[in-house]
């Protein structure tokens, strides 16, 4: 008896060519779906609005609060966002609590050589699923912390209020 060699050959009956269909045309659709481009309508981009935002830099040196001046724009010391400009700035003493040992009381005391900036900085913003962001990147959400870059200083601090509809 010879024995023939035969190529690959794919048998199917109805229900398997029905199936095979059906796959075919799901991987289409999911595909076209991941991979169509992707229509903006007006309502889905979010509005661009003037913002401002306090944070307090925390235990800088001393004098670094008069190098911050109403103009200054800023920029995230991380990851180099635009964090907005400078309107207002103030200083105060750095301070931090200290344990009383006699009484075992916490009480305050000023930090020498350092001290506390407050900055308000006005930025436009965009809101983004439950998020705020300042120039398309930086999330604004208070109490969180930041690093701040400015002409001829850095600190770091925390976010303490935000106000919206301040435009100008």
């Amino acid at each position: 008896m010879s024995e023939q060699k035969r190529g690959f050959r794919l048998r199917l009956n109805l229900f398997d060519s029905i199936v095979l269909l059906l796959a075919l045309g799901i991987a289409a659709a999911l595909l076209w779906s991941y991979l169509a481009p992707k229509q903006v309508g007006g309502d889905l981009v979010p509005a661009a609005e003037t913002i401002q935002y306090t944070i307090c830099l925390h235990g800088t040196l001393s004098g670094t609060g008069a190098l911050v001046e109403p103009g200054n724009a800023l920029v995230d010391a991380v990851k180099n966002y635009n964090l907005g400009t400078v309107v207002s700035s103030s200083t105060a003493p750095a301070r931090t609590s200290v344990l009383d040992e006699d009484s075992l009381i916490l009480r305050m005391a000023e930090i020498p050589d350092r001290e506390d900036i407050t900055i308000v900085i006005r930025a436009t913003a965009t809101e983004n699923d439950a998020q705020l962001l300042v120039d398309g990147g930086f999330e604004v959400r208070a109490g969180e912390p930041i690093y701040v870059r400015g002409p001829g200083y850095m600190g770091s601090g925390y976010i303490t209020a935000i106000e919206r509809g301040n435009g100008q």
